[in-house]
């Protein structure tokens, strides 16, 4: 990234390309993300503001994170939050990261419970 003024537009532009070069999965998805995380902005704000500058104060930590990312870390570590069963979780390098597949269990496990009165408790997966 050069000294150039960067547009939201031209920072996801590139950070996917990026991500491509690099194998990074869902890389315009990860752009997003990482990139609405350090604005504060979801994900379709950032198509609303499409033209707006993104300033040094916020080109340097997107950096750091684009960075983490191509080495690999998961983006839920570096935005410190994953959604699951429709509520928002903090995570880091502490705790595994709810998947998808355990959240259609759960709604499974619920679906067949439904009007049991047993109860389900859930230990030590971090």
């Amino acid at each position: 990234m050069s000294n150039k003024m960067w547009r939201v537009v031209d920072l996801l532009d590139w950070t996917t390309r990026y991500f491509e070069q690099h194998g990074i999965p869902n890389p315009r998805l990860d752009a997003e993300v990482l990139l609405g995380h350090l604005l504060e902005k979801s994900r379709l704000q950032l198509y609303l503001h499409f033209e707006m500058p993104v300033f040094q104060e916020h080109l340097t930590p997107y950096r750091e994170l684009i960075k983490k990312r191509i080495a690999h870390t998961p983006v839920s570590y570096l935005t410190n939050r994953k959604e699951f069963m429709s509520l928002d979780f903090y995570v880091d390098e502490r705790v595994l990261i709810p998947r998808p597949e355990t959240e259609q269990l759960v709604e499974t496990i619920l679906r067949e419970k439904r009007g049991n009165s047993e109860s389900l408790l859930e230990l030590g997966t971090g």
